[in-house]
């Protein structure tokens, strides 16, 4: 499970990503980001001090198997050795030093949602 700091960075700006798993959470007080798991699902919370309390922003980190399973129903009617392929493909295109979540996060986001990594932002294509 990838938990570097730029696949979290990757996962928090995939907002339509963020969408299919956060749900709403309070917490009282922390000093410190917090990393877990809640039945088989990775998040993280990134605790931020403001004036006037705390800022709390919690990140769904997929994992390989859920983001395959986002692109998959496309595929369904379809040869799932064209989904290879075209993953395959997409991989030659990427950056080869990144792990599978990444390049998978990056590759249902171009097929779904039109989107690129550009390092600090997904950017419509």
């Amino acid at each position: 499970m990838d938990t570097t700091p730029e696949y979290i960075k990757m996962c928090e700006k995939a907002e339509e990503i963020q969408l299919l798993k956060i749900k709403p959470i309070h917490i009282m007080q922390s000093e410190a980001d917090i990393l877990y798991e809640d039945n088989d699902v990775w998040y993280i919370y990134v605790v931020e001090k403001l004036k006037k309390g705390w800022l709390i922003k919690k990140t769904w980190l997929p994992r390989q198997d859920q983001l395959q399973e986002m692109i998959s129903p496309e595929y369904l009617e379809e040869d799932k050795f064209m989904l290879l392929d075209r993953f395959l493909n997409f991989v030659d295109m990427s950056n080869r030093g990144w792990s599978f979540e990444q390049l998978w996060l990056a590759f249902v986001m171009q097929e779904k949602y039109g989107k690129i990594w550009t390092g600090e932002e997904w950017s419509a294509r």
